[in-house]
């Protein structure tokens, strides 16, 4: 009897959280919430210092970083996971979150929307695979590619399965693969 009331309760805690979170105004709030977490992506890449403080970086100095230790933190994961690529996605997200904050009716454009964001993202995996072809400047400040680990991973995927089979130029083709994608979908949101 106990354990009927109790399971009563979980599902009408569920059914009102779901409720909630389906509502006009939630969907809005979470897409303005999208949009400044891309403001602060921008301004927090805009000012990355490879010596500020983060996750793999330890120094007794504060962070030069606008956004303080948050925004070092930020940019240093943005930018070692995706490289150059996490310009686009923190653009990508400021534009999503505006969309989906400024709808006139969330609920009747959710799939839509999460198509295109699905694209988007897949356009910022294939824009760091392209970039990780091409050989970082000398003063390049992190440890992997231009693409960041996620591009230097898809790259050399790619790239090693083409060499294996014995492809020339293997590297560009691979690179030339990735970048047709990214291009597409970063110049045609």
């Amino acid at each position: 009897m106990a354990r009927s009331v109790a399971r009563e309760i979980v599902d009408r805690i569920a059914a009102s959280a779901l409720l909630i979170w389906r509502a006009p105004f939630t969907a809005r709030f979470r897409g303005g919430m999208l949009a400044a977490l891309g403001v602060a992506c921008l301004f927090a890449f805009a000012s990355y210092s490879a010596t500020d403080p983060s996750w793999n970086t330890a120094t007794a100095e504060p962070p030069k970083n606008l956004m303080g230790g948050f925004g070092a933190t930020l940019a240093d994961l943005g930018l070692q996971s995706l490289g150059l690529a996490a310009w686009p996605a923190a653009l990508f997200s400021l534009l999503f979150g505006l969309a989906r904050a400024a709808d006139a009716d969330p609920d009747a454009s959710r799939s839509r929307m999460r198509l295109k964001a699905l694209a988007a993202w897949g356009a910022v995996l294939t824009l760091a695979g392209a970039l990780a072809a091409l050989a970082p400047p000398a003063d390049w400040p992190l440890a992997k590619s231009l693409g960041g680990f996620w591009g230097a991973a898809l790259f050399d995927g790619l790239s090693g399965l083409f060499g294996y089979v014995g492809l020339p130029g293997a590297g560009i083709v691979a690179g030339l693969l990735f970048l047709a994608p990214g291009v597409v979908k970063l110049f045609g949101f």
